[in-house]
């Protein structure tokens, strides 16, 4: 996958935020303030400044004034990939963005899948890599360090595969089956997106970057790609790859539905903010959200992380009133969660569902990772002798400019 971006540089924390309605509320208080304040607001610097003009962010439509003058509603929040698993807001306008990205913005579309990686530090532990069906920020793996995006397709449309030339041939040879490029990215989800991976190549991965060992067994590619479908469909919170016999249904209540969790008792209040652990009764696997409760929760869930940092506390933590640890760029960041909803229950539901459905294929990925070791493999010098490798440069590049009047997607 040889094109490969940085995610969403924002600059300012404020334009995220875990409700549409929170933006809007912040975007109010912005246009409110006077002048001079709502300069320091804002947080002006040499990347974009109140009079600033900037190019829409291609399928949005352009500003018709800088932000200095600006009295219209807020534009039209869209849900990004803020951290793994973590699915939060964004006001998609270039003015308030430092580096929005513009080539991931352009092939955004419902078939389109990015690949998350951290490619510039060591993994710790959890999975290797994450998937999302929506556009990622820098720090979309595991919340520091930034990493690298790899949209599976160089178009909207999902006709251009974003693959080395040739290998989508070599493989089908190989295998002696038809592959394509969702194939390929299934592949390599089952590989990699499990502790089991990590923890196996430990040494090898103190050099960022993940190498995918690829099986030349036929059988072995054909059970990883039943696994990695399932990987890909959980990641993406059940919004790809759904399958023809529809046991995947392509629906994020199916994914809820799929692993039985329930919420025993309702939240009735947003804690202010969340103690250091969770609280959490492993007998009754039960976890407890202020005067809510949820079950049946496996530990695994609870303790699931991507390189140290645990998902399922991050992603609470974010939607208290005071969270912790969290950086802060502007007043506007005080304006934070003040009440739980039923929308935020079942968010919360998914988002324990999906890590379920992960931990519950672990074992299953780490067997079939030594198994796949142990067989025959396709090296690096096959890929070379057959004009997979070395990569064109060309490849590396991000897609042509879209046309300019591409309309926005519709929802998220």
């Amino acid at each position: 996958m040889p094109w490969r971006s940085r995610g969403v540089t924002p600059g300012r924390t404020w334009v995220y935020a875990p409700t549409a309605d929170l933006l809007r509320d912040r975007w109010r208080a912005f246009l409110a303030a006077p002048a001079g304040e709502r300069r320091e607001l804002f947080r002006e610097g040499r990347d974009r400044t109140l009079h600033s003009k900037v190019k829409p962010l291609p399928g949005f439509p352009r500003p018709l004034r800088p932000l200095a003058e600006e009295f219209g509603s807020c534009p039209e929040p869209v849900q990004v990939a803020y951290r793994s698993f973590d699915r939060q807001w964004l006001i998609p306008d270039n003015r308030l963005l430092v580096m929005a990205r513009p080539p991931l913005w352009q092939v955004r579309s419902e078939q389109q899948i990015y690949v998350s990686e951290q490619d510039a530090h060591q993994i710790e532990d959890g999975p290797a890599l994450t998937f999302t069906g929506l556009v990622p920020d820098l720090h979309h793996y595991c919340g520091w360090g930034g990493g690298g995006v790899r949209p599976l397709w160089r178009d909207p449309t999902g006709n251009v595969p974003n693959m080395t030339g040739k290998l989508l041939n070599h493989l089908s040879g190989v295998l002696g089956l038809s592959v394509s490029a969702p194939d390929v990215l299934a592949y390599i989800a089952a590989v990699t997106a499990h502790p089991g991976y990590t923890h196996r190549f430990k040494q090898q991965l103190r050099q960022p970057g993940v190498r995918v060992p690829i099986t030349a067994d036929p059988a072995l590619w054909g059970d990883a790609l039943t696994i990695g479908h399932e990987v890909l469909w959980l990641h993406t919170y059940g919004s790809r790859l759904s399958d023809p016999a529809m046991t995947l249904k392509r629906s994020e209540r199916a994914v809820v539905e799929r692993f039985g969790i329930k919420c025993l008792a309702p939240v009735r209040s947003l804690p202010e903010r969340l103690p250091e652990h969770l609280a959490y009764d492993p007998d009754a696997q039960t976890l407890y959200v202020g005067s809510g409760a949820f079950a049946p929760v496996r530990q695994e869930v609870i303790d699931y992380t991507a390189s140290g940092r645990r998902v399922v506390w991050r992603w609470l933590n974010d939607r208290t009133t005071r969270p912790r640890n969290k950086r802060r760029s502007s007043e506007l960041d005080d304006i934070t969660q003040t009440a739980w909803s039923r929308t935020l229950t079942f968010e919360f539901l998914a988002l324990l569902s999906v890590l379920t459905g992960c931990v519950l294929l672990h074992p299953e990925q780490e067997r079939q990772l030594d198994e796949i070791c142990a067989g025959p493999l396709i090296s690096n010098s096959d890929l070379s002798n057959a004009g997979v490798l070395p990569v064109p440069l060309a490849a590396t590049k991000p897609p042509t400019s879209a046309p300019p009047n591409s309309s926005p997607l519709p929802g998220s």
